[in-house]
C-alpha cells in the first residue's frame, strides 16, 4: 500500500472507530509565535453556546465555524490546527479563533477524556473600538483557576439567563487581555493596546480618586520609577499623570453633581479635594460654569 494510503487509512480509522495511535498529534510552532489578534470587545458576546466538552475518543477532529469567534480553555495536551498554523494545547492554555477559520484539534487518545471548555459568540465587527489584543494561543497559568470557575459560572447559567452569562464572557474577554501570556506563565502579559503598568496606574487612580494622590505613590504601586511611569504614561496616552488624574476627577465630579443630592463639600471630598474653594475654582476650569450650574444642568 502506498504511503498517502495508508495515512488516509489510519485516520479514517480513528475517526471511524475511536482507536488512534497517539503519534497523530502533529509538530507545533512555539507558543511564543502564535499569532495576535484584535478582538473587538466594544459590547457584550452574543452567545451561540457554551459547554463542558469531552472529546479524544477520536484522534482528529475537524470543524470551522462560518459565523462565531470561538474560545477554548483545555484541561488536555496535544494540538490545535488553524489554517497552516499548528499551535500547542496544553491544561490551561486557552485559544481563541476568529469566524469562518478551518479548526483541527488533535488529541493523545491514549488519555481520554479531552475536557476543555468552549463557547461560540457573535461580538462586533473588527475594527471597532475598544479591541483587546489576545494570542491565538496562550497560557493562562496562575489565573486558569479563576478564568475556569468564572467560564463554569457562564455555563451553569446560561440556559436560564443568557444575558448573564454574556457579561460573564464578556468580562472574561477582558481578563484574558489583561492576564494571558502567549509566552508561557510569568511572562508579560498582553493588554488594550497599551502597557500593563499604564492600565494597572489608571486603575490605581480609579481606586484612589478620593485621595491625595502623588506621582510618586502611583510609582510605587506599579512598581515602577517615578521618571519611567511618566514617561510611558505619557507615551501611552498623549497625557500627563497629573492632567489625567485632574480630568477623572473633575469627570467623577460632575457625574456626582448631576445625578446626586450630596452636598458639593462632600463631592470635593470623594474626588480628593477637601478645600471646598479649590473645588469651585477646578470645576470651573473644567466646565466653564459653577459646581452649583452644573448641578442643575
Amino acid at each position: 500500500m502506498p504511503i498517502a494510503d495508508e495515512h488516509h487509512f489510519w485516520y479514517f480509522f480513528t475517526m471511524r472507530t475511536g482507536f488512534a495511535r497517539t503519534d497523530m498529534v502533529p509538530d507545533t510552532i512555539a507558543l511564543g509565535d502564535a499569532p495576535l489578534l484584535a478582538v473587538p470587545v466594544s459590547d457584550p458576546p452574543r452567545i451561540e453556546w457554551t459547554s463542558v466538552g469531552q472529546h479524544g475518543r477520536y484522534a482528529r477532529e475537524d470543524y470551522r465555524l462560518p459565523e462565531l469567534w470561538c474560545l477554548h480553555l483545555y484541561r488536555w495536551s496535544g494540538a490545535l490546527r488553524v489554517g497552516g498554523i499548528t499551535l500547542p494545547v496544553s491544561p490551561g492554555y486557552v485559544s481563541i479563533v476568529p469566524p469562518n477559520q478551518s479548526l483541527s484539534h488533535f488529541f493523545r487518545t491514549d488519555d481520554p477524556p479531552a475536557i476543555h471548555l468552549s463557547c461560540g459568540f457573535r461580538l462586533a465587527a473588527v475594527g471597532a473600538a475598544p479591541e483587546v489584543i489576545l494570542p491565538m494561543m496562550g497560557d493562562s497559568g496562575e489565573a486558569f483557576g479563576t478564568l475556569n470557575a468564572a467560564w463554569e459560572k457562564a455555563i451553569g447559567v446560561f440556559g436560564a439567563t443568557p444575558r448573564r452569562a454574556e457579561v460573564l464572557m464578556w468580562d472574561l474577554l477582558w481578563r484574558l487581555a489583561e492576564g494571558v501570556s502567549h509566552y508561557g506563565a510569568g511572562a508579560p502579559s498582553s493588554t488594550a493596546r497599551e502597557p500593563a503598568a499604564v492600565t494597572r496606574t489608571r486603575e490605581a487612580i480609579e481606586l484612589r480618586l478620593a485621595e491625595p494622590l502623588r506621582v510618586a505613590d502611583l510609582a510605587r504601586a506599579v512598581d515602577l520609577s517615578h521618571n519611567h511611569l511618566t514617561r510611558l504614561f505619557q507615551a501611552a496616552t498623549g497625557k500627563t499623570i497629573v492632567s489625567y488624574l485632574r480630568e477623572r476627577r473633575m469627570e467623577r465630579a460632575t457625574r456626582l453633581l448631576r445625578h446626586t443630592t450630596l452636598p458639593i463639600k462632600q463631592i470635593a471630598a470623594q474626588v480628593g479635594l477637601k478645600d471646598v474653594h479649590q473645588f469651585n475654582k477646578a470645576i470651573r476650569a473644567a466646565t466653564g460654569i459653577p459646581p452649583r450650574v452644573v448641578r442643575g444642568a
